[in-house]
């Protein structure tokens, strides 16, 4: 197996730990990957721990998914399981559809005292509660019964709605890897000042839901923010 490209760092003390990867790492890391280098092998050439490595592939997979890759190129590129992969754009799947959920009913919530709507079918149309929104700002008196205003969404259901965000809210966390996986590391989710972020319970690298981008270091009780830009992001989160 050819080594040449590969340059091993210090394993107990990654020097590049929850740093930028450059464009140029990106892009020997998917050399490495394709020459069938082991996660613990490719984790000391980068200066990294495997749990930043794991979490890079997962970035790369979801990157290649946005530019229209299909699953089994993807799957070519980054090694990456079945599992892991469905698990991957799924998650991304879920977060982009939940955010935009999330954003109309905060509109709604704020310029026209409307009920929080819970939607029950991940299929329904964003812009079915966009054209009730322009409905109402249309409306003068914001102060008039819910029961005034005519829902022209066909169908469309009060209870039904309510249950699929229920459903959404109550959502279990991602099965555990399958631990006979030699380069598995776990993780776990949890709730930072309201706003949901992933774990490495190996190495305790916190992890950006939407992006799968790293954003700091969970230490005593607390988040250590990569930079000031991933800091602002979360205060952003939370108002």
């Amino acid at each position: 197996m050819n080594c040449g490209y590969l340059n091993i760092k210090n394993k107990e003390n990654p020097i590049n730990h929850c740093q930028r990867w450059p464009q140029e790492e990106e892009e020997k890391l998917l050399m490495a990957i394709d020459s069938g280098f082991p996660n613990e092998i490719i984790a000391e050439t980068f200066g990294r721990s495997i749990g930043g490595i794991t979490s890079r592939i997962r970035v790369n997979a979801l990157r290649l998914y946005k530019d229209g890759k299909t699953f089994e190129e993807i799957k070519k590129i980054t090694k990456l399981s079945d599992k892991k992969l469905n698990e991957c754009i799924s998650r991304y799947d879920n977060t982009k559809k939940n955010l935009e959920i999330k954003m109309l009913k905060a509109l709604l919530k704020e310029k026209h005292e409307f009920p929080l709507i819970e939607m029950e079918k991940k299929n329904l149309e964003i812009k079915m509660l966009k054209a009730l929104l322009k409905k109402k700002q249309e409306k003068e008196d914001y102060d008039k019964e819910l029961s005034l205003i005519e829902m022209e969404v066909n169908g469309l259901e009060i209870k039904m709605l309510k249950a699929l965000l229920k459903e959404k809210q109550e959502k279990e966390e991602y099965d555990e890897y399958d631990e006979d996986d030699e380069d598995e590391v776990e993780y776990e989710v949890f709730i930072f000042e309201g706003v949901e972020y992933e774990r490495n319970l190996e190495d305790n690298i916190v992890i950006d839901q939407e992006d799968l981008e790293v954003v700091g270091v969970w230490k005593d009780g607390t988040i250590e923010w990569k930079d000031d830009e991933r800091k602002e992001a979360h205060e952003s989160k939370k108002a």
